[in-house]
């Protein structure tokens, strides 16, 4: 069967794994340079299969892994949100498309990092996730 209707696109691209269907597998990584020890808001737009080990975002710095997002088994792009105070020069954010059957695919969208001064109300990891509809 077809793809259903894709919501809560906000980026200007789209990264979607469902092509032609769900037997399509991947990974994608994305090296986003980022000034070491300067704490930053590092948000995306996630969905797709709920199978959390073989389809999710994963947000690195360095060899260290910060947070780790699933789709909830829809098409429904949901903002999710880590603050980091990077060790590296760059944050890797690496979409895991691996999932076998129905389902089986990551959609990712709106990839946006923003150095903050402070943020007092968030933790380095602490994941805020917005729920939508």
């Amino acid at each position: 069967p077809g793809q259903g209707a894709i919501t809560g696109m906000q980026g200007a691209g789209l990264l979607n794994g469902f092509a032609s269907g769900d037997a399509p597998t991947g990974r994608l990584r994305l090296s986003l340079p980022v000034e070491r020890g300067t704490k930053v808001l590092f948000s995306f737009l996630f969905a797709g299969g709920a199978d959390c080990e073989h389809i999710y975002a994963l947000v690195r710095d360095g060899s260290a892994s910060v947070a780790k997002v699933c789709g909830r088994q829809d098409e429904v792009l949901r903002s999710f949100a880590t603050v980091v105070t990077p060790q590296s020069q760059s944050l890797e954010l690496e979409v895991v498309d691996e999932g076998p059957g129905p389902w089986g695919h990551a959609l990712l969208d709106d990839v946006l990092v923003w150095p903050l001064s402070s943020l007092p109300t968030l933790s380095d990891g602490e994941i805020k996730a917005a729920v939508g509809p």
